[in-house]
């Protein structure tokens, strides 16, 4: 492949370099890897069609001012697209599939996310203020502001803790009936 045999050889331009970068360690170990669970755990079989070794040797040897041009990644594929798209549809902006934590945490986990966050017997309860949580928790009920990632990211803190409390507390039990 002419890009690899260039970035071995270190003789490459800087956009190139981050392209063998991403084929070489971000897409195998990560985009790659997640979209297969995903897609086992769900029971489908998910093709990449960009990924055929052909056409990802032939990307790698146009030349960068197809790739990225005005700061427009992927130019050529995008004028291609053109053709057979609208011109809105080939150049609209990549958008994911977020989880939507905010909404989950207002609805479904709610009294669970409101007892964990609450328990002053949490082992890292103590941390934090408590009035402070209150508020996130009540703006967030409301509405008026979106806390979910902050209150997903404490809810966390809080089970984490609370199993490491319980898995120490299970260790010093073990260790006092002689169990190993």
């Amino acid at each position: 492949m002419p890009l690899l045999r260039a970035a071995e050889a270190g003789n490459i331009f800087s956009i190139e370099r981050l392209a063998y970068q991403f084929l070489t360690t971000y897409l195998p170990e990560n985009i790659l890897t997640k979209t297969d669970r995903a897609s086992m755990f769900n029971s489908l079989e998910v093709r990449a069609p960009f990924l055929s070794r052909a056409l990802v040797e032939y990307s790698c040897s146009l030349p960068t001012r197809l790739k990225l041009r005005r700061g427009i990644k992927k130019y050529i594929l995008k004028q291609l697209a053109c053709r057979y798209l609208p011109r809105p549809i080939a150049y609209r902006k990549k958008h994911g599939f977020a989880v939507p934590v905010g909404r989950l945490i207002r609805t479904l986990f709610w009294t669970q996310c409101q007892d964990v966050l609450m328990s002053a017997s949490n082992p890292v309860a103590a941390w934090f203020n408590r009035a402070a949580i209150e508020t996130l928790l009540g703006e967030h009920a409301s509405g008026r502001v979106d806390h979910g990632k902050k209150l997903w990211a404490l809810y966390i803190l809080f089970r984490v803790a609370e199993r490491q409390q319980k898995r120490r507390s299970f260790a010093r039990d073990a260790a006092l009936a002689g169990i190993r």
